[in-house]
């Protein structure tokens, strides 16, 4: 669920079969203290910059805020169609080669480690044995599924047709909100140019005017619930195995 902007308050089915942002780092957070044990058991000081530091700009797999393009005229105003500049990806940890090897329990070219004691798969797979893992590959699957199919349902694409008409009363000649940044000389420059700020201003504004968030938002919740209809036993199994998980997860 968006926290701000035309988004706010939205949701969708899938989401309630999601993970969080918490909960990937708390599983994350036991694993890692499992992975010291074992690694502290074989000689080696291991750590690896703690999980949770670097949020993503997304919560969860639907991602919101974003998922129908920019939608928080705030952001547009700031940062264009840039993500602010605090949000990004975690830096690289590299072990060194022996650790890496206890780590996974294998050298670079799959040979076996010369320690004994290295469990099987090493002590990340000592890790994930302990406390488990999340598995998130069916309603990740479902929910690009369901955006890629709500983008020609006749309901979004007249949407579409609309927010681009209101684009171009604002002097812009896009037809999809999704790919509406791809001409923009500022694409992928490390800041937003006054061009590309009026432009993502004009955006949400024109999803404004012409209720597309609302539209497209209740055309996936129907899709969406079809899925969930479809995969209604294999989605709950999942969540049961990742409600244990993160249970498992809770008490290390």
């Amino acid at each position: 669920m968006a926290q701000n902007g035309l988004a706010k308050g939205v949701a969708l089915p899938l989401q309630s079969y999601m993970l969080g942002y918490p909960s990937r780092v708390a599983v994350q957070k036991a694993q890692l203290r499992v992975q010291r044990e074992c690694m502290a058991r074989l000689g080696f000081d291991y750590n690896p910059p703690a999980p949770g530091l670097h949020p993503p700009p997304n919560f969860d797999g639907a991602n919101m805020a974003r998922r129908y393009g920019i939608t928080v005229r705030e952001e547009a105003e700031k940062t264009g169609y840039h993500l602010a500049a605090d949000s990004g990806p975690a830096p690289l940890f590299e072990p060194s080669q022996a650790e890496s090897v206890a780590l996974r329990g294998q050298g670079g070219n799959g040979e076996k480690p010369a320690d004994a004691r290295v469990p099987e798969g090493g002590c990340l797979g000592e890790g994930a044995r302990q406390v488990g893992e999340l598995d998130e590959t069916l309603v990740d699957q479902l929910n690009g599924e369901s955006l890629e199919r709500s983008r020609t349902d006749p309901a979004v694409t007249k949407v579409f047709a609309d927010w681009s008409a209101c684009m171009k009363t604002k002097g812009f000649t896009v037809t999809d909100p999704l790919t509406a940044t791809e001409q923009l000389p500022s694409r992928g420059a490390r800041e937003a140019t006054a061009q590309e700020v009026l432009m993502a201003v004009a955006d949400v504004a024109c999803k404004s005017d012409t209720s597309l968030v609302r539209i497209w938002a209740d055309t996936e919740t129907r899709i969406q619930n079809e899925q969930i209809a479809q995969n209604q036993l294999a989605l709950s199994e999942i969540r049961d195995k990742n409600d244990a998980t993160l249970s498992r997860a809770a008490a290390r």
